[in-house]
C-alpha cells in the first residue's frame, strides 16, 4: 500500500518536473543564446485587463445625431496604458448635407487618450463616393492617422488613390473628409483618364 502511495509521489513528482521544464524551457533558451532580455520579454505578451470581442462604438454630435461608428473584432485594454487596441477595425463617418460618407478599414489600430484620434494600420483602405462620378474613390496606404474631432485623415506615407477616372500616388496626404477636401504631398504621380 505505501509503495503504490509512493510511486504516485514519484510519478507526480516528475510530472511537476516535466512541466516546469517545459515552461521555463524558453527562458533557459534566452539566457544562453546570447538574446538581451528585452526581446525575450517581447514574446511574453501581458494579459489585457479588458478584453472585448465584436465591438460596436458609436459617436454622437452635441445634438444626439450619430456622426461615426467604429467596428473592431476585439479591442484590449491594458493596466497603466491609456491606449485602447483594436483588430479588424472599420471606421464610418455617416453623411451629413455637405458630406459624403467616409469608410476606412484596417487590419488592426490604436485609440489613443481621449478618444478622438485612431491611428490605423496594415492594409488600410479608405473609400467614399466620387464626387465626379457614380463610383467611389478608394485611398491605400499602410499607416493613417484619424482625427475624428477635427474630421481629417492625413499620413506622411505612401498613398494610392483609384477612382473612376484617376489614378494617382502620392507620398503622404490630409483629407479633410467632412469637406470633401484631399490635399496630397510629397512627390505626386497622376494618370488621368478623361471620360
Amino acid at each position: 500500500m505505501k509503495s503504490n502511495g509512493l510511486r504516485w509521489l514519484a510519478v507526480l513528482a516528475g510530472g511537476a518536473l516535466l512541466l516546469a521544464a517545459v515552461i521555463l524551457w524558453p527562458d533557459f533558451q534566452a539566457e544562453n543564446s546570447g538574446i538581451t532580455a528585452p526581446v525575450a520579454q517581447r514574446h511574453k505578451r501581458a494579459a489585457p485587463s479588458l478584453l472585448v470581442r465584436n465591438v460596436r462604438i458609436v459617436e454622437y454630435d452635441d445634438q444626439g445625431v450619430q456622426t461615426s461608428t467604429l467596428h473592431a473584432t476585439k479591442v484590449e485594454q491594458f493596466a497603466g496604458k491609456d491606449t485602447t487596441f483594436v483588430e479588424q477595425p472599420v471606421f464610418h463617418s455617416h453623411q451629413t448635407q455637405t458630406s459624403s460618407p467616409l469608410h476606412v478599414r484596417a487590419d488592426r489600430g490604436r485609440i489613443l487618450p481621449g478618444g478622438d484620434t485612431i491611428e490605423l494600420e496594415d492594409k488600410v483602405v479608405i473609400t467614399q463616393p466620387d464626387p465626379e462620378s457614380t463610383g467611389e474613390r478608394q485611398l491605400t496606404t499602410d499607416f493613417v492617422t484619424l482625427d475624428t474631432e477635427q474630421a481629417l485623415a492625413w499620413t506622411d506615407n505612401q498613398v494610392h488613390l483609384v477612382s473612376a477616372t484617376d489614378k494617382v500616388t502620392a507620398e503622404g496626404m490630409r483629407f479633410f473628409y467632412r469637406q470633401n477636401r484631399l490635399q496630397l504631398s510629397g512627390q505626386v504621380q497622376a494618370v488621368h483618364a478623361p471620360r
